[in-house]
Order: C-alpha cells, then sequence, then structure tokens
C-alpha cells in the first residue's frame, strides 16, 4: 500500500470523505510547500522504519516527562490511574 493510499484510508475511518478529500489536498500542499522551499524530493513515509520512529517518540515523551520535575511517586500514581486491565 502506498503512502497516500494509506493517508487517505485513515482519513476517511476518522471524518468521511469530504474531510478526508480536504485532509488529503492539505498533506498534498504541505508536500509540495516543503519539497520547494527546502529543494528536495518528495521521500516518501517509509514504513520499514516504523521502529525508529517509536523510539524518537519514547525519547521525546521521556523529555517531557523529565520537564514536569514530577517525583517517581507521582508518575507511579499517574500511570497506575492509566493502567487498564484486561480480564
Amino acid at each position: 500500500m502506498d503512502g497516500f493510499t494509506a493517508l487517505s484510508i485513515d482519513f476517511k475511518t476518522e471524518k468521511g470523505r469530504a474531510a478526508a478529500v480536504t485532509a488529503t489536498a492539505r498533506k498534498l500542499s504541505v508536500i509540495f510547500y516543503h519539497m520547494m522551499t527546502k529543494k528536495e524530493p518528495y521521500k516518501p513515509f517509509d514504513f520499514e522504519n516504523i521502529p525508529e520512529a517509536k523510539t524518537r517518540l519514547i525519547k521525546k515523551l521521556q523529555h517531557k516527562l523529565a520537564s514536569l520535575n514530577l517525583a517517581e511517586g507521582e508518575l507511579k500514581n499517574m500511570f497506575q490511574a492509566l493502567t487498564v486491565s484486561v480480564t
């Protein structure tokens, strides 16, 4: 599945066809704008590098958590409150 098909399927399932068309058009215009301003070729999303994207996201979240200056007990309480048990 190419990137545009995956993108349009994602938008369609969330908001409906009209919103999917608008969101896809906006996404294409942003891609085009960045290609023109940065003078770089289009780089489609690489689905094979998802683990690296996940690692970057985890590091970003760790940095945000560190900036909150929460105590270890506060973090544990927060995550225990958010944990969902599956039975």
